[in-house]
C-alpha cells in the first residue's frame, strides 16, 4: 500500500530553505508521499517569497500551530540560537525534526534536545550532508577497512570569501550564532574529524575572534593511535581547499564539492587514479540528470529520504542528535583551547592591540 502523505513543516524560510529544502522537497513530494503544509518565518516577506512553491502550505506565525495542523515533521532552518528552543518545542509536541547545523549554539542546549527526542520518542536529525556524498563515504570505508594502512597524517581546508546570501544578520552576530567559521562551515569538518578518526586525544587551536566571531580559524589535533592532522578554515581568504589523507601504503585526496570523486596514490608508485563512484540514481528515486551519478543537490535529497523514511520507521537514522551533540562537543573542546593566531599582515600596534583585545575578552 502506498505511505500515507507525511505533512512536512518548514520553520525558518531564508537562504538554505530557499536554495536547498525546497528544491529538495519538491523533487521527493510524489515519490515519497510528502506535503508542505505549514511555513513559519518571523518575517512575512520571507515566508511569503517561500510560500511560491509551496502554494497550498499555511502561514503560521507560531510554533505552536504546527502540531495541531498534523505536521509530522518539521524541517528547523532558522537562526542556531533559535534551535534548541523550537526543536524541544517541536518534539514534545510530538513533532520529529530535522535540525540544520549546528543543532544548538550550546552543548548543554544540545543536550536537551537529544534528552527531549528521546522522551518523546521523535526523530531528531541534524543536516549534515556531507554524511550522504558518495565519496566521503567512500573514504570512511578505505580508513575502517585500512584499505591502504594505518593513518599517518590528514589535512582538512576549506577557504574562500564568503557568498552565502545571508537574509538576516545573524550568521555574523555572536549572540545569534554561537560562533563563527568553526561553529558554521567547520560542523561538517569536525562531524567527518569524528566520523573518520574518532575523539582527539589533544587539540591546539588558534583563531582571529578577539572576542567575536572568528573568520579564520586553524587546529592541531593529536590521536590516540599516533597520527595527527591539520584543520583549516576561512571566511575570508582563498586558499587551496579540500582533504588530504596520508596512509602507510598511499593516499586519498578529495576536493572541495566534488561529491563523486576521489584521488587515491600509491605509495612507491607514480599511479595516481582519479576515479568517480557511479551510483544509478533510479535505484533511490531520485531525478534522473544527464550524469548518471550524484550530484550535490542529489545527496540532499537523500538526506531529507533518509529522515522520512526514518520518521515512518522504515530506515535507521543516518545522522542522529547523537552525532550533531558530538561534533558541538568537539567544536566547544576547541573554543577552550583557544589562543590568537598570528596575524603578520598587522602592524605592530595593531597586534598589540589584537593581543590586549584578545586577554580582554576571553
Amino acid at each position: 500500500m502506498p505511505a500515507r502523505t507525511m505533512k512536512v513543516a518548514i520553520v525558518g524560510c531564508g537562504a538554505v530553505s530557499q536554495l536547498y529544502y525546497a528544491p529538495a522537497l519538491e523533487a521527493l513530494a510524489s515519490k515519497a508521499d510528502i506535503s508542505v503544509t505549514a511555513l513559519f518565518d518571523p518575517s512575512l516577506l520571507r515566508a511569503k517569497a517561500l510560500a511560491k512553491s509551496f502554494p497550498e502550505a499555511m502561514l503560521v506565525d507560531r510554533i505552536e500551530q504546527l502540531a495541531p495542523l498534523g505536521v509530522e515533521l518539521a524541517i528547523v532552518a532558522s537562526p542556531p540560537v533559535f534551535h534548541s528552543q523550537q526543536c524541544i518545542k517541536l518534539l514534545a509536541d510530538g513533532v520529529s525534526v530535522l535540525c540544520e547545523k549546528p543543532m544548538a549554539t550550546s552543548v548543554a542546549d544540545a543536550e536537551q534536545m537529544v534528552a527531549q527526542a528521546a522522551e518523546s520518542g521523535k526523530i531528531l536529525a541534524i543536516g549534515l550532508v556531507r554524511r550522504f556524498f558518495p565519496a566521503l563515504t567512500e573514504c570512511k570505508h578505505i580508513i575502517a577497512g585500512r584499505l591502504l594502512g594505518q593513518i599517518c597524517s590528514f589535512q582538512l581546508a576549506e577557504g574562500g570569501i564568503s557568498q552565502w546570501p545571508a537574509q538576516s544578520p545573524a550568521l555574523f552576530d555572536k549572540n545569534l550564532a554561537g560562533g563563527g567559521v568553526l561553529l558554521d562551515l567547520g560542523a561538517h569538518l569536525l562531524d567527518l574529524v569524528h566520523w573518520w578518526f574518532g575523539q582527539p586525544a589533544e587539540i591546539i587551536y588558534e583563531d582571529d575572534a578577539m572576542g567575536g566571531l572568528e573568520a579564520n580559524c586553524q587546529a592541531e589535533l593529536k590521536f590516540a593511535q599516533g597520527f595527527s592532522g591539520q584543520l583549516r578554515l576561512s571566511r575570508e581568504a582563498t586558499f587551496a581547499s579540500g582533504y588530504s589523507i596520508q596512509f602507510e601504503k598511499g593516499s586519498i585526496g578529495w576536493r572541495l564539492g566534488e561529491t563523486n570523486s576521489l584521488q587515491i596514490e600509491f605509495a612507491d608508485s607514480d599511479l595516481v587514479l582519479s576515479g568517480r563512484l557511479n551510483k544509478r540514481l533510479a535505484a533511490e528515486h531520485l531525478p534522473i540528470t544527464d550524469k548518471d551519478d550524484l550530484t550535490f543537490e542529489h545527496c540532499f535529497i537523500r538526506q531529507l529520504s533518509n529522515v522520512v523514511a526514518a520518521v515512518r520507521g522504515e530506515q535507521e537514522l543516518v545522522v542522529p542528535g547523537s552525532v550533531g551533540l558530538r561534533g558541538l562537543k568537539l567544536a566547544n573542546q576547541c573554543y577552550q583551547k583557544r589562543s590568537l593566531m598570528a596575524m603578520p599582515w598587522l602592524s605592530d600596534s595593531e597586534q598589540a592591540a589584537a593581543r590586549t583585545l584578545n586577554l580582554r575578552r576571553q
